[in-house]
């Protein structure tokens, strides 16, 4: 059975929607050289106040933030190198298909791993620097520097805080410290880097789904899972990963409200 049809069997409320997290835990993603190498390279560099020592703070700088994104893609078993073709509908679903800016940095702002200024601001900061040869100025190091800092600690924030089993039912459904009846399971498997989903209406198990980078619903997982702080961005996410679902959203204006037990 299709991923909309199990949904849609389950008849929940998405208008009174709610997301029950069971277990917070932080992801433990690693190279060689992280993020935090490249961007203390950077700030030593800039030290020396000679030209050298800020092209070399800017080449970390920048580099701290490639690192960055392809070790938050890395945890989810996503190919940084070549970056499946089905993580484009979450692009386009977001309004950043047609933006000028490096594909990862656009799966990167879906994804929600960064605030979209951020993402933004960095991108201004990289085109500058890499199309103009001009020597660079301690600010615009300096500038890069922050950014990146930034950026690193947003993506490590998300990853700290990852949600390894929840489920989503609905008000009618909920009832604390109880199983609801209706609803969705599903946990991230770290090993083999999927999104395990389970249906259950009643006593009834519908049926399950595994999700990987090659399935375009796997990124609206991700994207879920990365706004559980703030339920108002949270159901923009759900509305996001049903459209993905391809689930009619006619009639529907989801609010999430989140529980963590």
């Amino acid at each position: 059975m299709e991923i909309s049809s199990l949904i849609e069997n389950l008849n929940l409320n998405f208008n009174r929607a709610v997301f029950n997290i069971w277990d917070t835990h932080s992801l433990d993603p690693s190279f060689e050289l992280n993020p935090r190498d490249f961007l203390y390279f950077a700030k030593d560099d800039i030290t020396s106040n000679s030209v050298k020592g800020l092209a070399n703070s800017l080449t970390n700088a920048k580099r701290a933030i490639d690192c960055q994104i392809d070790l938050a893609l890395a945890v989810f078993g996503i190919n940084y190198d070549k970056i499946p073709k089905l993580s484009n509908p979450i692009v386009e679903i977001c309004g950043l298909n047609k933006i000028d800016i490096p594909y990862k940095f656009k799966l990167m702002q879906a994804l929600d791993f960064a605030p979209g200024q951020l993402v933004s601001k960095i991108r201004m900061k990289r085109h500058r620097l890499e199309h103009y040869y001009k020597k660079p100025n301690k600010k615009e190091c300096i500038d890069l520097i922050e950014i990146a800092e930034l950026f690193i600690g947003s993506v490590e924030n998300k990853l700290r805080l990852f949600n390894g089993s929840s489920n989503i039912t609905d008000k009618c459904n909920y009832l604390k410290k109880a199983v609801p009846s209706n609803f969705i399971e599903f946990g991230f498997d770290e090993d083999k880097m999927v999104f395990n989903l389970y249906f259950h209406k009643g006593k009834k198990k519908l049926g399950n789904i595994t999700l990987s980078q090659n399935d375009k619903e796997y990124y609206g997982m991700i994207k879920l899972i990365n706004n559980t702080e703030n339920s108002l961005y949270l159901s923009d996410a759900f509305i996001c990963w049903l459209q993905l679902c391809q689930v009619s959203l006619k009639g529907i204006k989801p609010k999430m409200e989140v529980q963590i037990q």
